[in-house]
């Protein structure tokens, strides 16, 4: 039976990283859920492509898949974030480094077409990820808000979700 893992649930001064692998960035919806990660007392790095724009997507495949690659690989990144949805994650896909993502399991959180990821990083890295909210819709609501915080910080399964 294959073995699957699940990222260490993160803590104050832990450092997210924050990686864009579809589309390009709102920097107003951008600060709101940075604000947010600092007020948890987290911090944050911004991978190259959270700053491109390649068309209509936040840098090029290969620039987008790298900041993946290189924030598996980094001991000073605790976890990584997906800025926002959109369209291009599936794009990255040959261009993820699987082997050495499952040396370095983190917590990867996203969803929308970052669903394509998950799933890629889940059969081949043996990696299971959060589907959450993104960087740009955590300060979304209260309730979302709370339900992320418990989500990454919590070291044990949350059981049911209630909704408010």
């Amino acid at each position: 039976m294959q073995q699957y893992t699940l990222g260490r649930a993160l803590q104050a001064g832990d450092t997210l990283g924050i990686v864009a692998p579809s589309a390009p960035l709102d920097e107003t919806r951008f600060q709101a859920g940075l604000s947010f990660l600092h007020s948890l007392g987290l911090r944050t790095r911004c991978g190259r492509s959270v700053r491109e724009r390649w068309g209509y997507l936040a840098g090029t495949d290969d620039v987008r898949a790298q900041d993946i690659n290189e924030f598996f690989a980094d001991p000073a990144i605790d976890g990584i974030l997906c800025m926002r949805g959109g369209y291009g994650a599936a794009r990255l896909l040959p261009l993820l480094d699987f082997d050495d993502i499952a040396r370095h399991p983190k917590l990867f959180i996203g969803f929308s077409d970052i669903t394509a990821l998950e799933a890629a990083l889940y059969e081949k890295s043996h990696l299971v990820t959060l589907s959450g909210p993104l960087l740009i819709t955590i300060p979304g609501s209260p309730y979302s808000s709370q339900q992320f915080r418990q989500a990454v910080t919590a070291s044990a399964p949350l059981g049911a979700v209630t909704m408010p």
